[in-house]
């Protein structure tokens, strides 16, 4: 089984996926070839650090020059490192979308995105505010009409259906309620 990879917003830092780490909302999902690209660049990264400094300890006579050569290399390839995690934290933020098989995992680990909280959230106000109660148990088109004529000052056509009224009513509503919400 193919190992699940998060990346921290932050701080770029790789880790391994757990549902605890998933839950976290600066935590994304993360590519697993790209996680064992970047794995292995730092690797490579620390061996070459190693490998400087070894040189250094055993070159005994021109230490200072050796010293300033190393520490302008390893310089070079932190600033290689950071442009390419830059570069990857903006490449996976044009293509953070989530695939399908992600979106199972987490709906299997009950974990819920932030757009989907909002989502839930809108919806309890809408099932449970008064004016759109009102709204759904209107019996006949008058009520419907003169409602949508008191509060929102526009006229309605006669010929539609009871349902279709009320639909268009509970629209303008909504439309009313999230108006507000972005104040």
């Amino acid at each position: 089984m193919a190992k699940k990879y998060l990346r921290q917003l932050k701080t770029g830092t790789i880790y391994i996926r757990t549902p605890e780490l998933a839950a976290r909302p600066d935590m994304v999902p993360y590519d697993e070839e790209t996680a064992l690209k970047r794995i292995d660049a730092l690797k490579n990264l620390i061996q070459e650090r190693k490998q400087a400094a070894a040189e250094l300890a055993e070159s005994g006579g021109d230490e200072a020059k050796l010293a300033i050569e190393v520490s302008k290399k390893l310089a070079e390839l932190e600033e290689q490192a950071n442009s390419l995690v830059e570069m990857e934290k903006k490449a996976f933020e044009a293509i953070s979308e989530e695939t399908e098989e992600e979106k199972e995992i987490r709906k299997a680990d009950g974990i819920k995105t932030e757009e989907e909280i909002l989502e839930e959230q809108r919806q309890e106000r809408i099932d449970n505010d008064k004016e759109i109660v009102a709204i759904r148990a209107m019996t006949n088109k008058n009520q419907v009409m003169e409602h949508v004529l008191r509060l929102y000052g526009r006229d309605m056509d006669r010929t539609k259906k009871l349902s279709e009224m009320k639909e268009f009513a509970i629209g303008l509503r909504i439309a009313r309620m999230d108006e507000q919400t972005e104040e």
